[in-house]
């Protein structure tokens, strides 16, 4: 048998591996990670959310460099400093535009000041 479908995700874009950061189930995230559950920049963001070493975990697979920087606009959008700068702290850039949208941009337009001088310090 094929087994459960680890890609399927309800209307948020939030899946299984998702529900598992949130909710800090370590076994099961390594499980769904050796499992190949594909890694979204909504599951990214939720890692970077806290303060321990899930992000890392995550990271060890791989994720596409867009889907890190994806992650990083989602925290911008969110006003997550905290997730912004971890994420950036892994490698995450603020170079990814999303609908004509830059980091500096939606930043600047929120007025999220720190970021906006992270991110014009980086680029300088």
């Amino acid at each position: 048998s094929k087994g459960a479908p680890l890609q399927e995700r309800d209307i948020h874009g939030q899946g299984c591996l998702f529900f598992a950061i949130q909710s800090g189930q370590d076994k099961i995230i390594s499980l769904l990670l050796d499992k190949k559950c594909p890694i979204e920049p909504i599951d990214l963001y939720e890692a970077a959310k806290k303060e321990d070493k899930t992000l890392d975990l995550l990271l060890t697979k791989k994720p596409s460099q867009k889907h890190l920087d994806q992650a990083l606009l989602l925290a911008i959008e969110h006003f997550d400093t905290q997730a912004v700068f971890h994420l950036h702290q892994k490698g995450a850039t603020f170079l990814h535009i999303q609908s004509g949208v830059t980091t500096l941009l939606l930043a600047s337009k929120q007025g999220q000041n720190e970021i906006v001088k992270a991110i014009i310090q980086q680029l300088a």
